[in-house]
């Protein structure tokens, strides 16, 4: 369903009741919002932060993100280990390298994705793993 076709349907089923075509981009008030959030959570497995949604759309937007990532779930096993100059995924070797320079630099490593050469910080990549440490 589009959003436009969600405001006709609902317009031709309560004639009396008059929905704007961008109430989905009107903004929400608070109260609202949090309204919509503890509905929501009743609803969900897991809770559902809403706080940076400011719109219907970003709500839609929001759940199905999230709808996505539930759906799409990978589960990796393997041993992921960071020293300083490598990083160690499985048995697949990356040499970490600096990137920019002064202090803007950065360390990354380089991996190949859908043909093209990638880089990733290091830094991210540990903050990312961080929780995961036993």
């Amino acid at each position: 369903f589009t959003q436009r076709g969600i405001v006709e349907a609902v317009n031709k089923g309560f004639p009396d009741f008059v929905i704007p075509t961008n109430v989905f981009n009107k903004k929400l008030q608070v109260y609202h919002r949090k309204d919509i959030e503890k509905i929501l959570n009743k609803m969900a497995d897991s809770s559902i932060d809403l706080r940076t949604c400011s719109t219907l759309s970003d709500i839609r937007n929001r759940l199905r993100t999230r709808n996505e990532a539930l759906q799409g779930k990978l589960n990796f096993k393997g041993e992921i280990l960071i020293t300083r100059d490598t990083v160690m995924v499985g048995d697949k070797l990356y040499s970490i390298t600096q990137k920019g320079s002064g202090e803007h630099s950065y360390k990354v490593i380089r991996i190949d994705v859908r043909g093209k050469r990638q880089a990733v910080r290091v830094d991210a990549l540990a903050r990312v793993l961080l929780p995961l440490r036993f």
